[in-house]
């Protein structure tokens, strides 16, 4: 065989076997990494997110292999702002740890994880800007080339905060924690022309509600209402372009209100207050009047302000269509 035509025919091997490998293989004859494993959630934990959003995990079963630990999660979300228990998803994590990986797969349904069904959620070394890349699918079965790198690792938290990128602009963030796993996500969301991100925290189990005059408490028992889809999207839109508003960022809350209503005059003279407020993380309908031909909707926000302090507001929406659409004609304080 000519010597030209043997070597292409070698380089050609070797350029199909790199196409063809799988960076989620098992490094089989190697016990798993101890390193990594600690990272792995080790109870029954709660999350958090925007608008309502919970999931909670219910049963954690470990499996110990020669050449790996997996973790398999069951668990449920749910949303708490538009009904309790009507909403309810199942979902199924797998972790797994080799002796140089931490493998995550997800299978169910309204789980508000990643954009990919199998993630390299750490791999050694474990340092900061350590960084590997991996082949996986999009929900929509697209496949990317993800990026991830140590940001920080906080070795008093004893936690890593790694980042997920593709060339294509998209990325997700998460936070991992000894002994519990991600314990905050973050991932970027496009809607049509505009790009947002939404994700979830983790509940600490000492900020568990005890006191039934709590204010969180009050919020996680709240009895909700099924409200009309058009209701819950004005006002759902409403407190998202309110923390724009107040942070000097758009005036697209004007198109939502009725211009020659209470609410505008509101409005505007609550701009010139000082108000810091740094999230909108979403409301509760309790209880629903119709007046003539407005619709009154009772509702308990939850907001961020001050960095690290939750607050809550009853309000009263006062809400009006008219051939034009619908909008807000006027808001106040109410009780829950």
């Amino acid at each position: 065989m000519n010597k030209s035509i043997f070597g292409i025919l070698v380089l050609l091997a070797f350029a199909l076997s790199g196409c063809s490998k799988d960076d989620f293989s098992i490094k089989e004859g190697y016990p798993p990494d101890q390193a990594l494993s600690v990272y792995l959630p080790a109870g029954d934990f709660e999350f958090m997110g925007e608008r309502g959003y919970y999931h909670y995990y219910k049963n954690l079963n470990v499996e110990e292999q020669s050449d790996r630990v997996v973790l398999s999660i069951s668990g449920e979300v749910k949303d708490n702002s538009r009904s309790i228990g009507k909403n309810d998803h199942g979902f199924q994590v797998e972790l797994w740890v080799d002796s140089e990986k931490m493998v995550q797969t997800i299978t169910g349904q309204m789980l508000n994880e990643s954009e990919f069904d199998r993630l390299i959620l750490l791999k050694n070394p474990i340092q900061e800007e350590a960084s590997w890349e991996f082949d996986s699918l999009d929900q929509n079965g697209q496949k990317h080339t993800v990026t991830a790198r140590i940001v920080v690792i906080d070795e008093e938290a004893e936690t890593i905060e790694i980042e997920y990128t593709t060339k294509a602009g998209y990325h997700e963030k998460r936070i991992m924690a000894k002994n519990r796993g991600t314990i905050s996500f973050v991932k970027q969301v496009a809607y049509k022309d505009a790009v947002t991100y939404t994700g979830y925290h983790h509940i600490p189990a000492e900020t568990a509600i005890t006191d039934e005059n709590d204010p969180d408490h009050k919020y996680n028992t709240l009895e909700t209402i099924e409200i009309d889809f058009e209701m819950y999207g004005i006002i759902d839109e409403f407190n998202k372009r309110w923390v724009n508003y107040i942070k000097n960022i758009d005036q697209s809350l004007m198109e939502l209100i009725d211009l020659d209503s209470n609410a505008y005059h509101k409005v505007v003279a609550i701009k010139d207050e000082p108000i810091q407020l740094n999230d909108y993380l979403g409301f509760k309908p309790y209880k629903l009047d119709i007046v003539d031909d407005t619709t009154l909707v009772y509702v308990l926000e939850k907001f961020m302000v001050n960095d690290d302090e939750v607050h809550y507001n009853a309000i009263c929406y006062e809400v009006i269509k008219t051939d034009k659409g619908i909008y807000i004609s006027d808001f106040y304080l109410a009780n829950p």
